[in-house]
């Protein structure tokens, strides 16, 4: 891995960007954990590299990987030599490769700036939306989630539980519970 360049770089807001891009790569499919691992330490790194220092790096990370999703699109987009896909927009392509399961098929793909391999693209040719003629990037997603909240809230659950005695009182209240309510559900 390279060293850091970036003296002033405040490591606790890069992990964070790490773990955020990382998610990230998750959403969109990308399964296999080296890959994801490999992605979000370049995009990261890329990220950093590049960064004016009073810029979010959370937000220079995810915006770097939207970019290079894009690109990524739009290659795989021109790649598939058909007339009729001229016109598709990223989220338009971004639904084909999705509803193929283009990514976990070929991970390693993903992002690459490599030739794309024919039995991948012979999957994005053959891959469908049908009745969604203007599709965009405003019309078909989520309100942007908060992944890092998500995932604070979770570890932190995760550390509480690890505590034996707190997992046992947990599980006898439980069945507790089970026990007083079907007790009463009886009478």
């Amino acid at each position: 891995m390279a060293p850091l360049e970036h003296p002033s770089a405040d490591l606790a807001r890069w992990d964070r960007a790490y773990r955020k891009v990382a998610l990230l790569l998750r959403a969109y499919q990308v399964e296999n954990a080296y890959v994801r691992h490999e992605l979000a330490r370049d995009i990261v790194h890329e990220a950093l590299a590049g960064a004016p220092d009073a810029q979010e790096p959370e937000a220079l990370a995810v915006e770097k990987l939207r970019e290079r999703v894009t690109i990524w699109l739009k290659r795989l987009n021109d790649a598939t030599d058909e007339s009729s896909r001229n016109g598709y927009s990223t989220a338009r392509m971004l639904t084909i490769v999705q509803a193929a399961r283009i990514i976990p098929r070929w991970p390693e793909a993903f992002l690459s700036h490599d030739d794309f391999a024919p039995e991948l693209l012979q999957a994005v040719r053959e891959a469908g939306i049908i009745g969604v003629p203007n599709l965009h990037r405003t019309s078909v997603g989520v309100p942007q989630i908060q992944f890092d909240t998500v995932s604070d809230v979770a570890e932190g659950t995760r550390r509480l539980f690890q505590n034996s005695l707190l997992r046992m009182f947990t599980f006898s209240a439980i069945v507790a519970a089970g026990i007083v309510t079907v007790i009463y559900l009886a009478r």
